[in-house]
């Protein structure tokens, strides 16, 4: 049965290790073999379900069809003969097949098949602490990572577990903007985890890095914001920041998007950062401008379903039950990347807390808040923020 699972995942292109992933499998079944194996069948097989049953023959069927065999009967046989062979890859081998995937020679930054490959190799990484233990210092020196490891996929979700650790070893890149870059995160790091001496440290390093044009919008956002948390968190006023936010906006929308991306970095990142401190209603005013237009975003997979929580999150307040009935479901956090889905889904159980009156449905939210703060070690947010 494990080599049957194992085959699967080859078969698919990658290991399950995400419960949505199950409803991509699901489908990839049905479009290879003509037949039907639900994505809650698959979590019990996978293990993301606790089940006391065993699949039914159909289900083994249906897989053994998947993975190439005539059938359940026809992969047992095989089985028997090919075990012997079949060895799974040692950790260092397969940390040494992720490390030859970026050591190419990557002629253009806009190869939306590297970058898709990239995403899938960073997410078995990020999710594997031995491989992230084995890889990130190799990532860290290697130009390519650097771009396709590091800067493509933040671990937002894991600034306070073990990936935070590897982010000074990006720092190896020079130039003002991997400096912000990093720095930023290990900021917002140190502030998720309620580290007043290391806010300090990164601030100290983000201040003496002036911003100007040449700089990405996201990197921008991501510096105004860092010391917006850090005034907060002082006791001092921000309209400095504010008022310098609204300029760079201001500069954005007159600034016509182009490449391959198309996003409004800037004020998307910027209002995490006011979310965060609870100036919703200035978080709101940024991204009015953006959500009215009703744009599609050409963008990583993930980030529009992002900015769409931002949204609601700061307009919460003009609109309270409406609030609460469209975060009652699971629907507003499908196709969140896994990288920050926990971030995001902490902050909007934060906001339904603060909303909902005394009672089971507040219980409940504070026990998911509980969870989720114990999951990512966002101890900022151990007694309700």
């Amino acid at each position: 049965m494990r080599q049957l699972k194992s085959l699967s995942c080859q078969a698919f292109g990658k290991p399950l290790t995400h419960s949505f992933e199950c409803e991509l499998l699901s489908t990839d079944i049905r479009k290879v073999t003509g037949q039907a194996i639900s994505p809650q069948t698959l979590r019990r097989l996978f293990g993301f379900l606790r089940s006391d049953f065993s699949p039914a023959v159909r289900t083994l069927n249906t897989l053994a069809l998947y993975t190439g065999f005539t059938g359940w009967h026809g992969f047992l046989g095989k089985q028997a003969r090919q075990e012997d062979t079949y060895r799974p890859l040692t950790l260092a081998e397969e940390a040494g097949l992720y490390l030859d995937f970026y050591k190419v020679d990557l002629r253009t930054e806009a190869d939306m098949n590297y970058h898709n490959a990239a995403r899938n190799m960073a997410l078995r990484i990020l999710f594997n602490p031995g491989l992230l233990a084995a890889l990130a210092p190799a990532l860290a020196r290697h130009p390519v990572a650097q771009v396709y490891f590091f800067e493509r996929f933040p671990f937002i979700d894991g600034l306070c577990g073990p990936y935070r650790r590897f982010l000074p070893l990006y720092l190896q890149k020079k130039g003002r903007e991997a400096q912000l870059y990093g720095n930023n995160l290990l900021f917002l790091s140190a502030w998720l985890c309620g580290d007043l001496k290391e806010q300090q440290l990164f601030i100290n390093r983000i201040r003496r890095l002036p911003l100007d044009e040449s700089l990405h919008p996201f990197i921008i956002g991501r510096s105004i914001g860092s010391q917006l948390l850090y005034e907060l968190e002082h006791g001092r006023g921000i309209d400095r920041l504010l008022a310098e936010a609204q300029r760079w906006q201001q500069h954005f929308l007159r600034r016509e998007p182009g490449g391959v991306w198309q996003f409004p970095y800037f004020p998307f990142v910027l209002a995490d950062y006011l979310n965060l401190a609870g100036y919703y209603e200035e978080s709101h005013a940024l991204l009015r401008p953006v959500m009215s237009t009703r744009r599609r975003f050409s963008i990583e997979p993930g980030y529009p379903e992002a900015l769409q929580i931002n949204w609601q999150l700061a307009r919460h307040r003009a609109a309270p039950a409406g609030f609460l009935e469209w975060s009652s479901g699971s629907a507003p956090f499908e196709g969140l990347s896994p990288l920050f889905a926990r971030f995001y889904r902490l902050q909007v159980a934060l906001v339904r807390h603060r909303l909902l009156p005394a009672g089971r449905r507040k219980e409940k939210t504070a026990a998911e808040i509980r969870a989720l703060v114990a999951l990512t070690g966002f101890t900022r947010f151990g007694a309700g923020g």
